[in-house]
């Protein structure tokens, strides 16, 4: 997006605004018509190692996943347009867990950082970002001297992180007892999102 995340602000439109209305309200029908524990109750259960009415469910809702959904397998909404456009994205995820009537979304990160560190990634249609050789670090020696990136400023993790914050946002917004789950895969990246 090259824009900082501090600098995004992703306008949502009239007609998103009635998307992201009808599939929470489904959302929180789901829950309601389920009865028992809420998703958030029984995801506390798991971890806690509670007892809960039953077992916690998700799916790995990948781009790949979610534009399938959201677009009825019709194969007009390519993932890639779910990485590219980080409203899609909250929108796809909406559809998901609307549908399939899930305790949780599973919010992947959208590269493994290595075009972060000098690399250089393809987007590709139907998949995560791949890997364009040669890779730049080669050797321990090529770390000398390279700055860090900046998961706040750097590649597409603003938007990514922009995303994970307006899709809890919504959640609380809409009263959806419903924890978010953000996967931060193995790989350079790890190191500075966890720090």
């Amino acid at each position: 997006y090259n824009t900082p995340l501090d600098k995004l602000d992703f306008e949502w439109s009239r007609e998103e605004k009635v998307l992201i209305d009808r599939y929470c309200e489904k959302i929180k029908k789901n829950i309601e018509e389920e009865g028992g524990m809420t998703p958030l109750q029984r995801w506390e259960a798991t971890v806690y190692g509670k007892d809960k009415d039953r077992t916690l469910t998700y799916l790995a809702t990948t781009s790949v996943y979610i534009s399938h959904v959201m677009d009825h397998s019709c194969d007009a909404v390519k993932p890639v347009d779910t990485y590219m456009y980080p409203k899609l994205w909250i929108i796809a995820h909406l559809a998901t867990a609307a549908r399939f009537g899930l305790d949780y979304c599973n919010f992947h990160n959208i590269n493994y950082g290595e075009d972060m560190w000098g690399g250089q990634s393809i987007m590709i249609d139907y998949g995560n970002p791949i890997i364009e050789p040669p890779m730049p670090i080669k050797t321990i020696d090529d770390l000398e001297g390279m700055p860090i990136p900046d998961t706040r400023t750097d590649g597409l993790y603003p938007g990514y992180l922009w995303a994970n914050k307006e899709y809890r946002r919504i959640l609380t917004e809409y009263d959806i007892p419903m924890p978010l789950w953000t996967s931060i895969c193995p790989g350079p990246d790890l190191l500075i999102m966890m720090g």
